[in-house]
């Protein structure tokens, strides 16, 4: 995707993952730059507080992953209507959410 590693104004500082992320531009991949966001925040909440994330929550962020695979990598399954509302659930907290969380986007 040619996404820059390191800020322009330093050769050494790298530009942190959500940096990273959040210079997808392309419009066409505007699904994967929010669930990448959203696999992003189940990672620190799974890495970085005492008490993780739950075992439906990593499922939730490998099928995120694996819809942003399918769209760099298409396969013939539609599944970015309900990832979509996920991601924008993870997205809105700021941390991992579960089912009883999620309600439909707005539009």
């Amino acid at each position: 995707m040619q996404i820059i590693r390191k800020k322009k104004s330093s050769a050494t500082k790298e530009l942190s993952l959500h940096d990273r992320i959040e210079l997808i531009n392309a419009p066409e991949l505007g699904d994967v730059k929010q669930m990448m966001l959203a696999v992003k925040w189940l990672g620190n909440a799974g890495t970085h507080e005492l008490e993780g994330i739950h075992r439906t929550q990593v499922l939730n962020g490998y099928e995120l992953l694996e819809f942003c695979l399918d769209q760099l990598y298409p396969t013939f399954v539609d599944k970015a209507p309900r990832l979509r509302i996920l991601a924008n659930a993870i997205n809105l907290a700021k941390r991992p959410v579960l089912k009883g969380e999620l309600r439909p986007a707005q539009k």
